[in-house]
């Protein structure tokens, strides 16, 4: 899960903008807890266990996904960007971008090209002339698209696990360890209120955002909110009086 709270602390700050992922398949999330849980229950149950070493025993498979007891698809995670609006991080450059998956391959590297690569080179070129504090923005997207590649392996392939042994070890728990260790996801709540608590665990630990800080981010937020429909609409009219040069040029 580090690569991907790492995809999520660039989306929140603004420079991500595209990700290849096929949109219907399972992204198969991991609550870490719930792994943790398990490896402590299966830890004591192989130290209580005897191997007769006449006959060798099979070993058994413990397999910890999500995919089988509730899935989860990538379009799905899509719609729950709304979260980095919500707690915006103190480190944000630009707005967050809200529909970041693309299901299209070359549509995905034709906006890295135009919202990752263009704009970190040009922002780079304009602080060395004006002789600012460099930014190093092409070596983040670096850093960042090499993340993304590492994803991508696993948000364009979908596996199916099961899980019958999992359940079966819950079930010989009792009560109070079930409630203890839990690695069921029984009483799992949603993946909106884990989505929401995710976020706000990358805004504090992995960002080191105070949350005392948070309505001002907000503001922050809507500024660039500001910001990015100007931009907009100046690249807009910068495009419709390329078309009418154009026009103007073909039909003399």
């Amino acid at each position: 899960m580090f690569i991907f709270t790492g995809i999520i602390v660039a989306a929140g700050v603004g420079i991500l903008h595209t990700i290849y992922a096929k949109g219907h398949l399972k992204a198969d999330l991991m609550p870490v807890d719930i792994a943790i849980n398990l490896m402590c229950v299966l830890a004591s149950k192989v130290a209580a266990q005897t191997y007769s070493t006449a006959l060798p025993e099979p070993i058994p498979i413990f397999n910890c996904t999500s995919g089988s007891v509730i899935p989860f698809t990538w379009y799905q995670l899509d719609s729950h960007y709304e979260c980095l609006l919500k707690y915006p991080f103190e480190n944000m450059i630009w707005y967050p971008y809200k529909t970041p998956m693309k299901n299209n391959y070359y549509h995905d590297r034709i906006c890295r090209l135009l919202y990752h690569w263009i704009p970190a080179y040009c922002i780079d070129a304009l602080v060395y002339i004006a002789r600012l504090k460099p930014v190093n923005l092409v070596k983040i997207i670096s850093k960042m698209t090499k993340a993304i590649g590492a994803l991508e392996y696993f948000s364009t392939r979908e596996w199916s696990w099961r899980t019958e042994n999992v359940s079966l070890l819950y079930n010989e728990l009792s009560c109070g360890d079930q409630s203890l260790y839990n690695f069921s996801f029984r009483n799992f709540e949603d993946w909106s209120a884990y989505f929401e608590n995710y976020c706000l665990g990358a805004r504090e630990f992995a960002m080191k955002s105070d949350p005392i800080t948070l309505n001002a981010c907000r503001k922050k937020l809507k500024k660039f909110y500001i910001a990015k429909q100007m931009l907009n609409m100046f690249l807009m009219i910068i495009f419709c009086v390329f078309l009418s040069v154009l026009w103007k040029y073909a039909f003399q």
